[in-house]
């Protein structure tokens, strides 16, 4: 089986860090009010969290670009395999055709 990075091993990567954005939203809107009353702690929090949202954000970005790639790729190799399939039954149909006309000589 082919080791390579799928498209759907992209989207469940992009599936799961959609998810722990959404579940460091949540933190951060309980945060925000303790934080905007002067709780140093629940302020700290808060920052780290939007500092997580923002880092998973750009990997989110890069694995959409990547996912762009993969289905390129695959959709090449696709094209390239279809064009080898035709090519190679072209040729058998060839083939066919010449014992055909020799037959009828």
């Amino acid at each position: 089986m082919d080791a390579r990075t799928t498209a759907g091993d992209i989207d469940a990567k992009i599936t799961d860090a959609e998810r722990q954005v959404a579940d460091l939203e949540r933190q951060a809107q309980e945060l925000a009010l303790p934080a905007v009353s002067g709780d140093q702690a629940a302020a700290e929090s808060l920052a780290r969290i939007k500092v997580s949202i923002t880092q998973i954000r750009a990997d989110i970005d890069v694995l959409r670009n990547a996912r762009v790639t993969v289905v390129a790729q695959h959709d090449a190799e696709v094209v390239e395999a279809a064009a080898a399939y035709r090519s190679r039954y072209l040729n058998i149909a060839r083939g066919h055709a010449a014992e055909l006309l020799e037959l009828a000589r």
